[in-house]
């Protein structure tokens, strides 16, 4: 939504929530669409108070503008998620397709826990405005069901209540301008 007027970012905003609802393969987004329809019914009631003038109203409307903002890039990672390589699905809710670049494949390190089941995993830092997507799959002689296990703004995570002595697959993807980055190759731990 860069490079869209307030105008048009509200309306970009509402058209993607229109064509989402009811969508048959995005049933459960990340934020809910209510709480992309309340951001959007705040910014509008800002923008018009704007209209109507003072320095204080400019604030209240950029602020409300950066919380939509922050909400339609988190949708528009459930939607890249969720269809799962399909172009046609992103495109049927109004969003865009961005090229995503081999920028950074972080590096990964998984290490036993303390505790048994326990699995700390830490990569790469690309810096202080990346998020970074985490996955694990048990190792088995078949292709690997990658099975998402969080979402951080920091360059480790801790996983818990993994099956003790079973080999495990883990991967990390980081996310910059809500743009991901393919997935770090696979680090093979056996939880103890």
């Amino acid at each position: 939504m860069s490079g869209l007027s307030t105008e048009g970012k509200l309306e970009k905003a509402r058209a993607i929530v229109s064509k989402m609802t009811a969508h048959s393969h995005f049933t459960n987004p990340t934020p809910t669409l209510e709480e992309v329809n309340h951001a959007i019914v705040e910014a509008e009631k800002a923008f018009a108070a704007k209209t109507d003038g003072g320095k204080s109203h400019s604030l209240v409307l950029r602020d409300k503008i950066e919380q939509l903002t922050r909400l339609m890039k988190s949708l528009a990672m459930y939607v890249e998620g969720a269809a799962d390589g399909s172009e046609a699905l992103v495109l049927e809710v109004g969003m865009s397709l961005r090229r995503v670049t081999n920028r950074f494949k972080p590096l990964l390190e998984a290490r036993t826990g303390e505790q048994s089941g326990h699995v700390k995993l830490i990569c790469q830092s690309a810096g202080p405005r990346a998020a970074y997507v985490w996955e694990y799959a048990q190792q088995t002689s078949a292709e690997p069901q990658w099975v998402g296990a969080g979402i951080t703004n920091v360059a480790n995570n801790t996983l818990t209540e993994l099956d003790a002595e079973k080999p495990y697959l883990f991967r990390v993807a980081v996310v910059h301008n809500s743009i991901q980055e393919p997935f770090s190759e696979a680090v093979r731990i056996v939880v103890l």
